[in-house]
């Protein structure tokens, strides 16, 4: 297994030539140049598999919680910027690297 955090078209080629025969490789990022090629003989080669897109955590979602409760892990340092949610455009802006949007809870009725 490869996993390709750079967004980079090389980091994806260079990561899809290192799988062993079978392997699996996950983009993380975006590839947003366009023209990005991927080496399909040597994935053909390997039968190598592609996966790109959004990570789905709702499946490891409790058990994330559950550590990071019982373990005091400060999820907070992942973060590099905290905005306020009437501030996007802003906060955006700023290209960093793990922008978290925060607002107040919301007041439904019944909760």
């Amino acid at each position: 297994m490869v996993v390709e955090a750079s967004s980079r078209a090389q980091g994806l080629r260079d990561g899809l030539r290192a799988l062993r025969p079978g392997g699996v490789s996950t983009g993380t990022g975006y590839y947003l140049a366009p023209g990005t090629k991927a080496p399909v003989m040597d994935m053909y080669a390997t039968s190598a598999t592609l996966q790109v897109g959004v990570s789905h955590v709702r499946p490891v979602l409790p058990e994330l919680l559950d550590f990071a409760a019982t373990t005091g892990f400060a999820a907070e340092n992942v973060t590099s910027m905290l905005a306020d949610w009437n501030d996007p455009p802003e906060a955006y802006a700023t290209h960093t690297t793990k922008l978290v949007l925060h607002r107040p809870p919301l007041d439904l009725p019944g909760h």
